[in-house]
């Protein structure tokens, strides 16, 4: 009788991974209903704009970390790395909202990539747009938080 223990191996087998992937949407749900409930914010956090300071994160690539920036860096004035399609209104928006200072002034440089070559092969870097933010005095960024 070994030949019909095959199949009721299998039923019990079915049987068994039915009920565990019962057990992990019924987890699944209670996740999301304990997440529903922890979703309720305090009215004040509930103004604040939140694609707002994901779209800052955007606008604002990275600082651009050299000698010449850490020179401008004494006199208030900040170097970041921005997107391409960017105006200055954006960019001084973005600082304000990421870094909780008020820009003076935005300065905007289209930076041309430059011609490479690797033995035979030639290329070009990318172009990239360069943004200058300028700070009143007493204000400052912490920018080499990392470096």
């Amino acid at each position: 009788m070994s030949f019909f223990d095959r199949w009721q191996k299998k039923d019990k087998l079915l049987e068994k991974k039915g009920t565990e992937k019962k057990e992990k949407q019924a987890a699944a749900k209670a996740v999301k209903q304990t997440k529903a409930a922890d979703v309720s914010l305090p009215p004040q956090a509930a103004k604040m704009p939140r694609k707002a300071s994901r779209l800052a994160s955007r606008i604002i690539l990275r600082p651009v970390v050299t000698e010449k920036t850490a020179i401008l860096e004494s006199r208030g004035q900040y170097t970041f790395r921005v997107t391409k399609k960017t105006n200055k209104e954006q960019i001084k928006r973005a600082v304000s909202e990421l870094y909780g200072v008020k820009p003076l002034a935005v300065r905007i440089v289209n930076v041309q990539g430059k011609q490479v070559r690797f033995g035979r092969f030639q290329g070009r870097r990318q172009d990239f747009k360069k943004a200058i933010i300028i700070l009143k005095k007493g204000e400052s960024i912490a920018v080499h938080e990392g470096v």
